[in-house]
């Protein structure tokens, strides 16, 4: 039996005193262990024909080399009869033909017909044997390996090893070096942790990823066995159902990624040859880079990057030789060979002809996402104010516009019933006008209600970088022009909506006319519409809204007068307002007086459309901290804010913001300025930034840290075939995809060209030992002392 021993396992055990109990531990020494095949006598080696004119002579019929005459004999072979000497002399003589033997003699498979593997090797190995007690020159020629001839303890060695290794997997199978495997779980822990941290992967499949590593580590170690088929066949159909239901369903993001997980840890209880130990890194690689398809922040890539260190560590591991059984060094040499890598890395990014990264494909993903929804109601966005989370980032070209112009529309609601504002059925909007379009695209035909945008100026044009959302609506500046961007339109009530949901970091740019008119004419349906409300509820509300109407000579007069109201009467803006009952309005009004945003933004809304005034609540985000570093602002969940338009005659929709007149700071300071006095700003967060933002050397850090964050958005996960074109043209004039190719294969090479010249050009250098070493230090001091060694002076002469 041929046994490589990469690891000699023992177990230690023991029933010492009494032996009712067992103590017992797998040892695993660090040694590797050769066996030889067992020598069988066979008989002699056979020779060889040689084409040099050395060794012994080997005479044979079936050699065409000329050697001599001899007397002929009647057995003799007509066409060799010398028939021309026979002519001269009359005496019969037979040619004879030889070669030169080699004295070499080669140990040949083929020399062996007719026997199995284990009988030929142990014949190969008596006869190495004997020949090197005899101290013969000999070589091997076996399947696959071939040693020139040669003699001494290390050829025979050599040889015997040879023998020992041949088609070892075939009889000892493998076992995974534990160098490689230590690596290997730990990167599956890492890889796996980030799904598990972020909820998305059922508890079962992690128990299950869990309960794979340990059988893992227990096979390994001897304790127990690789599972049957019928066992692996049930395991693998429990995994499949139980993604199913953790998610239930298999469509989907999430799901999918479930699955390649489950694939990952039940593929370590199958790994019985390298390829599978192969198949199994492969799959690290792949749900590590599942990762950029929820997350592309800076943290997650150096955590991954980490990953892949480990998983290349786990690679190289598996290919070890000895002086990579330490994992410390394994993982030295993954991190250098990643080091090296980075050149290439950097021209195959900025150079190589761009496809769509991974995180840009739509795919639906089930967890949920913060920010502002279709549905208001009081206490929704007072429920942000508590997240710190960023909604998105907006660079402008020129000047910021100041605090108070910066109102990022995101959704109108005008569907109002009882407590709550919804967006309205896109059934409303189709009885607007047979045939007309229900999206302003730049590329289609421009809708009727597009007339109705009158821009007065005061553009400005920047870029927004937003977070995702799984949502489809998107964050402007009033009032926008279409962007000219085939997945993206504005809706009736001048919004932008994508076509598909927002699961990725989504980059556009818009030009917005701060000085705008809307809908200066509204017809009788839009006009009914925004003025509904439900009957039999907030009845004070109702009469508080016919008294003042009433004293009121114009529509804009009405607004002027509830703003007054507001204004004068004791209303408090707060982040924790007392609980209302069944008639909101009429509570919060008359009763507590106490509230956020959308009371006053709703309250607002209703007394307006009580009077007979169109009104709608319209919810986004307000104001945003400006970035000097960066030269952005930055708007956060807890900017979320809510306000009305209300239409005029002749005027059209206004922005009518009720908050501006009870909490003035709200609008030109923030959140964190307006509820100063009750510090509720982000109560429920324990550790944040912006809590201790007096401290300017953390304020100072922190915008540091956004910038970072804000240009690598913008340069690397942003950085699309658009970006690619246009920056290679700026430097490199007018570029096409052939172009940018060529550019990059010359680059590549070129690189590849300066890094093979510094590794053919570092000479190798031999280590020195610890004797030479402090030999050297004792010549250098007695250099200091004036006692300097000369040039190739050796340590006696010195001395």
């Amino acid at each position: 039996m041929v046994v490589l021993m990469w690891y000699l396992r023992m177990l230690i055990q023991t029933f010492y005193s009494v032996g009712l109990f067992r103590a017992w531990s797998w040892v695993d020494l660090d040694v590797s262990t050769v066996v030889y095949p067992r020598p069988i006598p066979a008989g002699p080696v056979g020779t060889t024909p040689s084409t040099n004119d050395d060794g012994d002579v080997l005479v044979s019929d079936g050699i065409q080399d000329f050697y001599g005459l001899r007397e002929y004999q009647n057995a003799d072979s007509p066409k060799h009869i010398a028939w021309k000497s026979y002519a001269r002399t009359d005496e019969l003589l037979t040619k004879q033909y030889a070669a030169y033997a080699d004295r070499r003699v080669w140990l040949t498979w083929d020399s062996l017909p007719g026997l199995d593997r284990e009988a030929r090797l142990s014949h190969l190995c008596y006869w190495c044997v004997q020949l090197s007690k005899t101290n013969d020159e000999y070589g091997l020629r076996i399947p696959g390996v071939e040693i020139e001839p040669g003699r001494g303890q290390a050829h025979r060695d050599k040889v015997l090893k040879e023998l020992s290794l041949f088609e070892v997997g075939a009889v000892t199978g493998f076992q995974i070096p534990g160098n490689s495997l230590a690596w290997l779980l730990a990167a599956q822990v890492a890889v796996i942790a980030p799904h598990a941290a972020g909820l998305r992967l059922p508890v079962g499949v992690i128990l299950l990823c869990v309960c794979c590593g340990l059988w893992r580590i227990m096979v390994y170690q001897g304790r127990c066995s690789y599972l049957g088929r019928w066992a692996k066949v049930f395991i693998v159909f429990g995994g499949i159902v139980g993604v199913g239901f953790g998610y239930r369903t298999f469509m989907g993001l999430d799901p999918w990624v479930g699955l390649l997980v489950t694939a990952f840890a039940l593929k370590l209880l199958e790994m019985h040859n390298k390829r599978d130990a192969y198949v199994v890194i492969l799959l690290g690689y792949f749900v590590a880079l599942t990762e950029f398809l929820y997350e592309q922040s800076i943290p997650y890539t150096y955590y991954m990057l980490l990953v892949v260190t480990m998983i290349t560590a786990a690679l190289i591991g598996l290919n070890q030789t000895r002086s990579h059984l330490k994992p410390v060094v394994t993982f030295k040499l993954a991190s250098v060979l990643l080091l090296q890598s980075i050149p290439l890395m950097i021209v195959l990014f900025l150079l190589f002809p761009r496809l769509a990264p991974l995180w840009t494909v739509p795919l639906n993903s089930s967890i949920a996402r913060t920010g502002v929804t279709d549905v208001l109601s009081m206490g929704n966005i007072a429920q942000l104010t508590q997240d710190d989370s960023l909604a998105f980032r907006a660079t402008f070209e020129g000047g910021v516009p100041s605090t108070e112009k910066l109102y990022w529309r995101v959704l109108v609601l005008s569907a109002f019933d009882d407590n709550t504002w919804e967006r309205p059925d896109r059934a409303y909007y189709r009885r607007e006008k047979k045939g007309d379009p229900y999206f302003l695209t730049p590329n289609e035909a421009e809708p009727s209600w597009a007339k109705g945008i009158e821009r007065q100026g005061e553009k400005t044009r920047y870029s927004i970088i937003m977070e995702p959302t799984n949502q489809r609506w998107m964050f402007t500046l009033t009032m926008p022009e279409p962007i000219n961007d085939e997945g993206v339109g504005m809706l009736r009530d001048y919004y932008f909506v994508s076509f598909q949901e927002v699961s990725k970091k989504f980059r556009y740019e818009v030009t917005s006319d701060l000085k705008y008119r809307m809908d200066s004419e509204l017809d009788l349906y839009w006009r009914s519409y925004n003025t509904l409300l439900p009957q039999d509820k907030n009845p004070r509300a109702r009469e508080l809204a016919a008294g003042l109407r009433a004293q009121s000579e114009s529509d804009a007069a009405y607004v002027a007068a509830v703003l007054r109201m507001l204004s004068e009467q004791e209303f408090i803006y707060t982040l924790k307002p007392p609980a209302l009952g069944e008639n909101t309005i009429d509570d919060f009004l008359l009763e507590t007086r106490a509230g956020f945003c959308e009371h006053f933004a709703s309250s607002f809304a209703f007394l307006m459309r009580a009077a007979g005034v169109p009104a709608r609540v319209v919810v986004g985000y307000q104001g945003g901290e400006y970035n000097p570093i960066g030269d952005y602002v930055a708007v956060r969940q807890f900017d979320a804010h809510a306000w009305t338009e209300v239409w005029l005659e002749g005027i059209g929709w206004m922005r009518v913001d009720p908050t501006a007149i009870v909490a003035p700071d709200r609008i030109d300071g923030g959140l964190e300025l307006a509820v100063a006095g009750e510090n509720t700003f982000l109560s429920d967060v324990i550790l944040w930034w912006l809590k201790y933002g007096k401290t300017l050397w953390l304020t100072e850090i922190r915008l540091q840290l956004s910038a970072i964050a804000h240009y690598w958005d913008s340069w690397v996960v942003g950085y699309t075939p658009d970006m690619q074109v246009s920056i290679l043209s700026r430097y490199l004039g007018d570029v096409d995809r052939k172009k940018i190719g060529m550019i990059m294969l010359s680059t590549f090479f070129s690189l590849l060209a300066v890094i093979g010249f510094l590794v053919l050009r570092k000479k190798a250098t031999t280590p020195l030992s610890a004797v030479d070493k402090e030999y050297l230090k004792f010549c250098q001091m007695l250099s200091k002392l004036g006692l300097a060694r000369n040039l190739g002076e050796g340590p006696i002469d010195y001395a």
